[in-house]
């Protein structure tokens, strides 16, 4: 099942976000629509986007070559001014002030761009790093409206009249005509309105609003891992349309950005000691178990580092509890310098693969976490207990999901992700604290893994979670006294049951 996590740490911890861009939640009909609503630019047939969005600009669609906002302005099309401007994409909307010269200055960052082509490539690159291309005349807004429809205006006043009728001056004409559907804006914004999309009820209440606590997998029943469907994941070319249909517990099989003959846009380095804490949570539990991930990224390089994992130790239902968690995971990675990179959970039976709920809570995490400037932000999905896993390693993998391109309320597409793991040097004092806190959590639950019970064969769960974790133990631990330390804490927690 997916895990959505309030808002505090992934709006909070975003790097110099706008206050008002978290006024509302983002859901997937939101994306749906505002795909819907800009499009013209965004348009896919053929499987060839770019040659797409380049079409939307010939002359015909009113994006002819020439034409420039310097000589809307001289011309009283348009008027400078504050937060004129704005560009909607995949649920994220961008405001941008239109300077006297015809350049458009982003708000947030206060960065200055010579055309509307340049200021829209840049905000869609914030939400989908793989955008390479796109008509800013058909994506970005005056006041609510398409700059195409304002350059029609232009073109219109070009044109000779065969008509003897005497016409007013040219200026008052445009003027009235802006004023007219500035007022049509108003009441009606294109792309603004909230479209009437069908959803399943799972879906239209799984909002970021929820807490962290009603999503932390101490539940008291395995039920949805049991069923066969979980358990087989489905292809992505096999989902077409969102329809009501689906199961949002179903898994899906990541692609690859080598299968889509695409370089993947950045490099992951992964701590073991963040590995090895992820796969112990995993294992503690029948349930399924969620988590932040933090660490650094390098623009210049597009290198991610992901260090620590913040497990949550709060149980399905304690919202009050959930917040106090939350602060005191964002308190540890400012102390710790570290930004938040993603989240992890666990799926303790099922194959490590996104379910339709992870890829939809993955796509909005993508979106919060690129506000002013991309910033990664990865999904990893530990399966412990993966049936379908004969090794006693844990299934992983790391996903993110790239937003639907065409013009339907479809699903995000989850891609797998290449990392290489960085073995620590020496056990960390940070380590040791969390696992011990972590223990001290999860026992005495009542979903608490049974070790002494029967993995495959001969194999105890103890002993298949001790063969897991030694993949992953820092340098100066291969004299197994961290897994002996793992193992005291186990037994204790068995005797005192």
């Amino acid at each position: 099942m997916a895990r959505r996590f309030t808002t505090n740490i992934m709006e909070t911890m975003a790097s110099e976000a706008p206050s008002e861009a978290f006024s509302e939640s983002v859901s997937l009909s939101e994306v749906s629509e505002n795909e819907a609503g800009e499009n013209e630019d965004d348009n896919v047939s053929d499987g060839d986007p770019e040659a797409n969005e380049m079409t939307s600009c010939s002359p015909r669609s009113g994006g002819g070559r020439g034409v420039t906002l310097t000589m809307l302005l001289r011309d009283g099309i348009i008027d400078s001014g504050s937060g004129s401007m704005s560009v909607n994409y995949l649920g994220q909307k961008f405001i941008g002030d239109l300077l006297q010269d015809g350049s458009i200055q982003l708000q947030t960052t206060k960065e200055v761009f010579s055309s509307p082509s340049a200021w829209a490539i840049h905000c869609k690159k914030m939400v989908n790093p793989t955008k390479r291309s796109g008509c800013g005349w058909g994506s970005v807004r005056y006041k609510g409206r398409k700059l195409d429809t304002y350059k029609m205006m232009w073109f219109n006043k070009q044109k000779p009249s065969d008509s003897k009728e005497i016409r007013k001056p040219q200026h008052h004409v445009m003027k009235k005509a802006r004023e007219k559907a500035e007022a049509k804006a108003k009441s009606d914004p294109a792309g603004e309105t909230e479209p009437s999309t069908s959803t399943s009820k799972d879906q239209s209440d799984c909002t970021h609003d929820v807490p962290i606590a009603a999503s932390v997998m101490l539940e008291e029943t395995k039920a949805p891992e049991t069923t066969s469907l979980r358990r087989r994941p489905i292809k992505y070319t096999s989902l077409g349309q969102r329809t009501i249909e689906h199961d949002q517990n179903a898994l899906v099989e990541s692609l690859s950005f080598q299968t889509l003959g695409k370089l993947q846009p950045y490099s992951i380095t992964v701590s073991s000691n963040c590995l090895f804490l992820m796969d112990l949570h995993a294992h503690l539990t029948s349930s399924e178990v969620v988590g932040y991930l933090a660490g650094t990224w390098e623009p210049l390089t597009h290198r991610l580092t992901i260090e620590r994992a913040f497990p949550c130790r709060c149980r399905l239902g304690d919202k009050d509890n959930a917040l106090i968690v939350e602060e005191e995971i964002r308190q540890n990675m400012d102390k710790a310098k570290l930004s938040l990179v993603g989240w992890y959970h666990s799926h303790p039976t099922s194959p490590a693969q996104p379910s339709l709920k992870d890829i939809d809570a993955q796509l909005d995490y993508q979106v919060k976490l690129n506000l002013t400037k991309y910033h990664p932000c990865v999904g990893i999905i530990c399966s412990p207990f993966d049936s379908q896993n004969t090794q006693p390693d844990s299934s992983l993998v790391l996903f993110m999901a790239l937003p639907p391109e065409m013009k339907t309320n479809s699903y995000g597409m989850p891609i797998s992700l290449n990392y290489t793991v960085m073995q620590e040097p020496f056990l960390t004092q940070d380590l040791l604290n969390e696992i011990k806190w972590l223990c001290d959590f999860c026992f005495g639950a009542p979903d608490l893994t049974k070790f002494k019970e029967t993995w495959r064969g001969n194999m105890a769960n103890l002993d298949k979670l001790k063969l897991s974790l030694s993949n992953k133990l820092p340098s100066d631990q291969t004299d197994d006294r961290l897994l002996n330390y793992v193992t005291q804490l186990i037994n204790e927690a068995d005797q005192g049951q």
